[in-house]
């Protein structure tokens, strides 16, 4: 690339190369200063009618508002808004566009009354102004908050008939300001400046237009004889200016002449109302003020006699008469003066002085009418007439003038020249809100169907329903739609899909043109179909599955369903046929027979339809009632499904509920009805609700409530809450509930659980012994079960499902199930003994134990050894411990031993579970590399080495090479470290042109000509591997 140096004819430029790590050769380059809808697959119908012969037709019903901020407006016009800057808070920007063609083409009012700006769904302060700065042009001025980048966060809104102005929202006044003289034009042939807010341009005397500027490309020159009428602008009453702001760019160099002498930078007459200005003699900014009817020199009330009424108030920053340009504001907000600079500092900005309740909370001004001057002091009773003649000498830019105080903030932004830009895209139509409830044939919701809405003329949609069975569409065209459903299953092998309902089928289209929100409830031809697995002891068989087959023979396998490990609980759900087949299989990685047939059964739909219907659940007041205060009453009580009570939850749902309250004499105050779920827990809040006065008026004395629980929760039982009053002592009323429930296939299987504790000869266990291998094999046949491993509590748990133990096939009526125990320890089966009630154990000692498992239950092994005998040690560590060069190999080396005799005699250990190695910092907290080591028969049996090569370290930095090991059966050996040192490599760096001539650190390159250098990084030879970074 090219690096232009724009201010000089040619400079040398050096480079500074910094080391990161080693590299090739380099060629370095110097920057330059500058829903889609698939085609659904049409299946066979043939068969379809049959299958949905009891579906519902869908209904449509309103649903919640939508993500559009406010549906009384039919259109919104998104903003792209981007900050180079820095975060803003509540920065002041704006777009301007064509009205005229918004109120042809999308009908927004044509006085523009229902225009809003919508940051994030929050109504936004704006302001706008038509016809600014052109005719038919309308500008809009808001506030956003905006991070560093770009952001489409933010809208402006229209076609509101009923709307007018938000004055709660609208800003007072144009934040732009009153008066903005840029300079820009050629006021000189106009003979004025224009004023960029189209209300008071500055009648010219003598200023000229510069080059010199602080913005954009020109400022005005005042060479001490210039000045500027402002035209229109008067102020006649006392107290008239209650705020004002203003900001401009000067660059002075007049340092002689008394306080008065550089007169002024903007002038409504220092004693009448306000001037802002410069002092020469110290290059101070001066902001002086008066206020009818307060001597600020005795702080007394003066009406407007004397010359005191007035405040004469300057800044802390000297020297800013230096001929270079300078920020300065001045503002006051009705009742602190204050005023503000770059400091000094190009880029800075400062409060350089505050001056609170200056004029007592009054307005600026007396009795004498004023014009403004720029350029000198006034005296204009009248426009472009009497001034001081104590005129400015410099340049002035961008003077802007506010009738309010601004913040700090914004003051700062203009300091800084902070712009963000704004730009309008495509106007968007309002969209309609789509909420679609997708229910199987029993009215139970259907999480994860996909649904689709197609429209031959606009966009399509696609998501998936969640675990209520609801999808949202937020933002929908509002057209015409054709909804399918497809769900999905997987057998372990295949994926199957189909499509479950298709409003085309049915004939149906979905009109959404003209409302703004929708609910669809989709009653789809599927059958949900539960599982619930429970060992004999009623345990949750969290490791299995089921297999579910598409007919009553166990053929044609369409399911595979994973247990939930909690619950042991799985969910089915597809066509609403007549009859399905399943197996459970216990599913569990640590045994010969990971999968394990435990039951099988067949699903019948006429079954289920028949019991579904749970019997009427019958509550009488006077019986129930807690409530002591007579004349009241007050129902709490649960209501479960079938397999479920106060202490225990099994796994049917309830579905649809029917809640009839009669007989509640005097009234009915108040219903709630909350879900109990899993844990047998009642919902926080309710899932129906009426509070009072719901009831008061007119009397009530009965209800019938109906719901779809599943809609809300996966709910095992109900809540009924009932408040009410009675004229006489006892209320007779009686609530009925009546519900569905869902379809649960149960089953209990003979797998029960068997702890098994391992112990030393003397009943202890001690966590540095290292783990046992518990063997268990089939009595009857031999044949391996499995063989789990002992933790740290001598506990055998699996030794890839860790979290259980011994679960297995039971001893029962139909079953028999009889297991041998053995024991690995260090090598080599012992001898052990065996109890099954711990204070008596056997005492005979044997290398196998045969126990029949009938059911839950513990045994405990005791091992015929000296188990605290058996150690592992890592010994004759080597290394490189001397400072070896950088790039050289660095090799290591372990032995690794037992002994079983506590260390009488040692013998190496050829097989070990792992030995490792990592490298660390010095302190050990960072590892740089790690992995394991190689077996090292050269060096002897036992033996294990590691050679590392050092280009992926840092010379002149010393490391740890640490070695770790473990052989099940022994106990751990003490990590080894050896700490190392990896020696710097000398190197040279050097720069040449790209035809290999050395041109040493520093390159002279002619101004606009392209700097291109060869960087070549060499120890010997070039090296290669590394990064090589600059400065310059």
């Amino acid at each position: 690339m090219q690096k232009q140096q724009k201010n000089k004819k040619y400079t040398i430029t050096t480079i500074a190369f910094i080391l990161t790590i080693l590299t090739s050769t380099f060629l370095i380059a110097f920057p330059s200063n500058s829903i889609e809808l698939s085609d659904i697959s049409e299946d066979d119908y043939d068969n379809y009618n049959d299958k949905t012969n009891k579906l519902n037709s869908p209904s449509l019903s309103a649903v919640s508002p939508s993500s559009w901020w406010n549906t009384s407006y039919e259109y919104r016009i998104p903003i792209n808004i981007t900050n180079t800057h820095e975060d803003f808070t509540n920065f002041i920007t704006s777009v301007s566009f064509n009205y005229t063609e918004y109120v042809a083409n999308y009908t927004l009012r044509s006085d523009l009354g229902d225009i809003r700006v919508v940051e994030n769904n929050i109504l936004r302060p704006y302001y706008f102004q038509k016809d600014f700065s052109q005719k038919d042009l309308v500008t809009v001025w808001f506030e956003t908050n905006i991070s560093i980048g770009s952001e489409v966060d933010t809208y402006i809104y229209f076609n509101n008939s009923a709307a007018t102005i938000d004055y709660n929202y609208y800003m007072d006044k144009n934040p732009d300001g009153l008066i903005w003289y840029k300079f820009e034009e050629d006021f000189e042939s106009r003979g004025e400046v224009v004023d960029s807010m189209g209300n008071y341009n500055a009648t010219l005397h003598g200023a000229s237009r510069s080059s010199t500027k602080a913005i954009g490309n020109y400022s005005a020159s005042f060479d001490g004889n210039d000045w500027l009428a402002i035209q229109g602008k008067e102020y006649e009453n006392p107290n008239q200016l209650t705020e004002l702001t203003v900001l401009v760019w000067f660059k002075t160099g007049m340092t002689s002449g008394d306080w008065t002498q550089n007169w002024a930078f903007f002038d409504f007459d220092r004693s009448e109302y306000f001037n802002f200005f410069i002092r020469p003699d110290n290059g101070r900014l001066y902001f002086c003020s008066a206020a009818n009817g307060w001597d600020e020199t005795y702080n007394q009330w003066e009406g407007d006699t004397g010359d005191d009424n007035y405040d004469d108030f300057y800044g802390s920053t000297t020297g800013l008469a230096n001929d270079e340009w300078h920020f300065g504001a001045a503002t006051y907000d009705g009742t602190d003066k204050a005023l503000y600079s770059d400091g000094g500092v190009a880029g800075g900005f400062v409060e350089d002085a505050l001056n609170d309740n200056a004029h007592s909370g009054l307005g600026m001004g007396r009795t004498t009418d004023r014009f403004g001057i720029i350029g000198d002091g006034s005296e204009s009773a009248s426009e472009d007439s009497s001034r001081n003649n104590r005129y400015y000498t410099g340049n002035l830019d961008e003077i802007r003038y506010f009738e309010e105080g601004l913040s700090a903030d914004r003051i700062s932004w203009f300091a800084k020249n902070y712009t963000v830009t704004a730009e309008l895209k495509t106007p968007e139509e309002k969209k309609a809100s789509i909420t679609i409830i997708a229910k199987d044939i029993d009215g139970r919701v259907i999480p994860g169907l996909k649904i689709f809405m197609n429209s031959t003329s606009s966009e399509n949609y696609t998501d998936t329903t969640s675990s209520n069975g609801v999808v949202e569409f937020g933002s929908v065209v509002r057209q015409t739609y054709n909804i399918t459903a497809k769900y999905s299953l997987f057998n372990g092998t295949d994926t199957f899909e189909e499509v479950l309902f298709n409003s085309s089928v049915y004939n149906i289209e979905y009109d959404f043109g003209s409302v703004d929100e929708h609910t669809v409830i989709l009653n789809v031809s599927a059958w949900t179909i539960d599982f619930e697995v429970e060992d004999w002891e009623y345990n949750p068989m969290g490791y299995g599955y089921v297999l579910v087959y598409n007919s009553s023979d166990y053929t044609d396998l369409i399911a595979n369903l994973t247990l939930t490990k909690e619950f042991g609980t799985a969910s089915f759900i597809w066509y609403n046929r007549s009859v399905y087949s399943y197996e459970i299989y216990y599913n569990n990685a640590d045994y010969t027979l990971s999968q394990t047939l435990l039951g099988n059964n067949t699903v019948d739909r006429a079954t289920y339809s028949v019991s579904n219907l749970n019997d009427i659940t019958h509550i009488n007041v006077n019986e129930t009632n807690i409530e002591g205060t007579p004349g009241q009453f007050h129902v709490n009580e649960s209501v479960y499904a079938t397999d479920s009570n106060s202490t225990h939850i099994g796994n049917t749902k309830i579905i649809n509920a029917t809640i009839g309250l009669a007989k509640m004499n005097y009234s009915l105050t108040s219903v709630d009805i909350y879900t109990i779920d899993i844990n047998n827990e009642v919902s926080a809040s309710p899932i129906y609700s009426r509070p009072p006065p719901a009831y008061s008026s007119p009397f009530q004395r009965s209800d019938t409530i109906t719901l779809n629980v599943t809609e809300y929760a996966n709910a095992y039982g109900l809540l009924i809450d009932v408040k009410g009053t009675n004229s006489s002592i006892i209320c007779n009323g009686t609530i009925d509930v009546n519900y569905t429930e869902s379809c649960n296939q149960y089953m209990r299987t003979n797998m029960s659980k068997l702890e098994i504790k391992v112990y030393d000869i003397n009943g202890e266990w001690d966590e540095t012994y290292g783990s046992v291998f518990v063997v268990i094999t089939n009595a009857t046949d031999d044949s391996d079960i499995t063989t789990l491993l002992t933790n740290e509590q001598g506990i055998a748990e699996g030794q890839i499902n860790s979290d259980i133990g011994f679960w297995y096939l039971n001893h029962n009526a139909s079953y028999s199930h009889k297991y041998n125990f053995t024991l690995f320890y260090a090598g080599s089966y012992r001898n052990f003994n065996a109890s099954v009630d711990p204070p008596n154990f056997n005492n005979s000692f044997n290398d196998w134990y045969n126990y029949t498992l009938y059911g839950n239950g513990s045994i405990e092994f005791r091992i015929q050894t000296s188990m605290e005998f058996f150690k592992s040690e890592l010994r004759n560590f080597t290394g490189n411990d001397a400072n070896y060069e950088w790039g050289s190999n660095f090799t290591f080396g372990v032995n690794f031993t037992s002994t079983d005799d506590n260390g009488a005699t040692w013998e190496a250990i050829t097989n070990p579970d792992y030995v490792n190695w990592e490298i660390t910092d010095i302190l050990g907290d960072e590892v740089f590399d790690s992995g394991e080591m190689k077996k090292d028969l050269s060096r002897g049996i036992g033996c294990y080495n590691k050679t590392i090569n050092s280009t992926s370290l840092v010379g002149g930095v010393s490391y740890y090479f640490r070695i770790t090991g473990e052989k099940t059966g022994f106990q751990e050996p003490d990590p080894l470290s050896l700490l190392f040192t990896v020696a710097g490599k000398g190197t040279s760096l050097g720069v040449y042109t790209q035809s290999g001539v050395y041109l040493g650190l520093n390159r002279t390159e002619y101004y606009s000509e392209t700097a291109s250098f060869l960087i070549r990084y060499s120890s010997g030879t070039y090296l290669s591997g590394a990064s090589v970074s600059y400065d310059w």
